[in-house]
């Protein structure tokens, strides 16, 4: 890959983990199954490994924030990459 492919895709990838996890913000907070889903990486890392975070509280938001962005955006790196993978497979036939 060039590095311009390169910085384009991860762009891509870091904005989209970035808006879906302002997602439910813009959400009615009466759905609260969406909410979870949406901050699936951020609750797996709040309850499970907590005593990684920071305890300050301003720390610690925008450690999560991180974590739910970086989640979002590997999950959807992984699922491009099995897509292409597909896609590839399937023109070879």
């Amino acid at each position: 890959m060039e590095i311009k492919k390169v910085g384009v895709v991860g762009s891509v990838l870091t904005g989209s983990g970035i808006a879906l996890t302002l997602t439910p913000f813009c959400l009615p907070t009466a759905s609260r199954d969406i909410v979870d889903f949406f901050h699936w990486p951020l609750l797996l890392i709040d309850r499970h490994y907590a005593n990684w975070l920071p305890l300050n509280a301003g720390r610690r938001v925008i450690s999560l924030f991180v974590v739910n962005v970086v989640g979002w955006a590997m999950t959807l790196a992984v699922v491009w990459t099995i897509t292409k993978i597909v896609v590839r497979k399937d023109k070879a036939l």
